[in-house]
């Protein structure tokens, strides 16, 4: 039975040149299934002699230190393998990175099979990890209080550790919620943090592309169809897995934020919210907005300029910024009025009082624009990106929120103020690069615009359907969006379209305003383009937020 002083005694020997209870001591720390006394003298008898350590000659020893695993050992155990390792820090400060990778290698758990679910592991191993996950913490806090030089290299090492998308949910949702805890003792970390996670959420967000996801136009639930084959059955089955890996570390993000920005009795914490929205911000400018394929991510601001009047208006100034900025790539001149339309249609925290100023501002910049321009016969699209994309915004909102608009006191007054008849109309010819979806009261213009040999350039370039905050289908993440989110109400708009399409023959109506031949247009033709479970942009939400369960 080895002892405490075996121990320093066996590493002499081996220094000298005896090599057997060295040996000895190799075998017992390697063990599958380690007796807990005689685990428990060995560590203790290796902390009173960690400057031995150092020598090259034990780096093996050293090697097998490291990589103990904390699910085999007692809290105890733990404990003392951390003082070992702080103490080899302080012998030969050269370990400080290979100790700060055995500490944060503990955020996360080792390997699980691939069919284990999240709920078994959690009930076999839930209790032990939360052993280990603190022990990991406050390893970390300890190092970190020894060598604040280090923060940096801290972080790194984060980065370094994080797992790959196709790794076990449950180990791609503990570091997550292990790298947010680490902002409490590490608080000069925290944009750092964030933007990680943000950025490898938003890897798998891209990855699952959920603009191509199968629709079912009967009811708006996601469904395979019969006749799909086996494979498709296990890809739809991955896509899945990966959905509810995003879901579950997007609700805990979310979670972390409500936290942070809310005191116990509920009030608003504006300093720290102010903090975290500035760093946010940063982050999305960099990660999120030049991304086109993102669905999901970005919900992370809509939730966020909810909580304050002043970060919506500052979150719409920005991306009308990015919109008209001749210094800006067209591609994200694209992206940021897509935001901007999206954001303002489905927040439903935005007054729309506030909205219609908003469409009053940048109609007002339409015609400016449309009056500056001295030869547009020969225009090309990307030379106009900026008129084409915020025309489209226009278009969308109007659409979505008409009925709204329609109602506000001075509405009708307001929108006939909208000028959209001249916008239609110019010969800049906005509706050839807007999306059909979004033209069901420009119809017959359409149809037109579908014969014009202008429309060759549509092959080359063209606005498309992004609209960043249509539905996501993620449930435990959706909680925190469901009150403050605007859902497109198809029967309303067709109510209300159809009476003002009957009433129109007159001409005193905004539909004569925004096209002069609306009322040619049937409802069947308006049905067919607000279909919600197949038009981007007017998607419901309905059953969408099912498809995780």
């Amino acid at each position: 039975m080895t002892s405490v002083l075996d121990v320093k005694s066996a590493l002499q020997e081996f220094l000298e040149g005896n090599s057997m209870n060295y040996c000895s001591i190799l075998s017992i720390l390697n063990e599958a299934q380690p007796e807990e006394k005689e685990l428990s003298r060995v560590l203790m008898g290796l902390k009173l002699c960690v400057s031995m350590l150092v020598d090259r000659s034990c780096q093996k020893l050293v090697s097998i230190i490291f990589n103990l695993d904390w699910m085999k050992l007692s809290k105890k155990l733990i404990r003392t393998h951390v003082d070992i390792l702080i103490q080899l820090t302080l012998a030969d400060v050269s370990c400080v990175d290979n100790v700060l990778m055995c500490f944060v290698k503990k955020l996360k758990p080792g390997t699980i099979s691939p069919t284990c679910t999240v709920e078994d592991d959690d009930n076999e191993n839930a209790i032990k990890r939360s052993i280990i996950y603190t022990a990991a913490h406050r390893a970390l806090k300890q190092l970190f209080e020894i060598y604040p030089v280090c923060v940096n290299r801290i972080f790194t090492t984060f980065a370094n550790a994080y797992p790959y998308h196709g790794h076990h949910t449950v180990i791609l949702r503990d570091y997550a919620r292990n790298l947010l805890h680490s902002t409490q003792y590490l608080p000069h970390l925290e944009r750092n943090i964030l933007s990680l996670i943000i950025e490898e959420m938003t890897k798998n967000d891209v990855m699952h592309d959920m603009s191509n996801r199968p629709v079912s136009c009967t009811e708006g639930i996601f469904e395979m169809e019969l006749d799909q084959s086996e494979t498709a059955s296990n890809e739809m089955s991955g896509a899945h897995q990966l959905l509810n890996k995003l879901d579950i570390c997007l609700s805990d993000l979310l979670s972390f934020l409500q936290n942070e920005c809310f005191f116990p009795d509920g009030s608003l914490n504006e300093n720290r919210t102010d903090e975290l929205f500035e760093s946010l911000i940063s982050v999305f400018i960099r990660s999120v907005l030049p991304l086109r394929s993102s669905s999901v991510v970005q919900f992370i601001w809509f939730y966020m300029c909810s909580l304050r009047e002043k970060y919506y208006r500052q979150f719409v100034q920005l991306l009308w910024e990015f919109a008209v900025s001749a210094s800006v790539s067209s591609p994200l001149r694209v992206n940021a009025a897509s935001y901007l339309a999206s954001f303002i249609a489905r927040a439903n925290f935005i007054p729309i009082e506030e909205i219609m100023k908003y469409l009053l501002s940048w109609t007002q910049w339409i015609q400016q624009y449309i009056c500056e321009q001295d030869d547009v016969n020969r225009s090309h699209p990307q030379l106009h990106c900026s008129f084409y994309c915020i025309c489209q915004a226009v278009f969308y909102i109007f659409s979505f929120r008409c009925r709204e608009l329609m109602n506000l006191t001075n509405g009708y007054d307001n929108l006939v103020r909208l000028n959209l008849h001249r916008i239609v109309t110019c010969e800049l010819n906005p509706l050839q690069y807007c999306s059909k979806h979004l033209l069901a009261f420009c119809y017959v213009t359409l149809e037109r615009n579908d014969r014009l040999k202008q429309l060759r350039l549509i092959a080359d370039w063209n606005l498309g359907n992004f609209y960043p905050f249509d539905p996501q289908p993620l449930r435990r993440s959706f909680t925190f969006i469901e009150d403050i989110y605007k859902e497109y109400d198809q029967t309303l708009a067709e109510q209300w379209l159809t009476t003002e399409l009957e009433d129109s023959n007159s001409g005193d109506t905004v539909m004569d305003d925004f096209l002069d031949e609306a009322e040619h247009l049937s409802t069947a033709s308006l049905r067919n383009s607000f279909t919600y479970c197949s038009s981007p942009g007017f998607v419901r939400i309905g059953s969408e937020k099912k498809i995780c369960e």
